[in-house]
């Protein structure tokens, strides 16, 4: 019964150690930004034409029938 405890426990060591773990690589600013602006584009575009309801749709791909 202790050695699965020890079991577990050791595991749940590891993938805490894991999830604290810094990556060494940059994040890509650049993608996320464009990510962002292709995501806000259609609730603009509905805002400018009076049909904010109508952008949020389009952004999440529904249709509105």
């Amino acid at each position: 019964m202790r050695e699965i405890n020890k079991s577990a426990s050791a595991k749940f060591l590891s993938l805490l150690k894991q999830a604290i773990s810094m990556n060494k690589r940059p994040f890509p600013w650049v993608k996320a930004f464009c990510a962002g602006i292709a995501a806000s584009l259609p609730v603009f575009i509905g805002l400018m034409f009076g049909n904010f309801e109508y952008g949020l749709i389009a952004g999440m791909g529904g249709d509105p029938n």
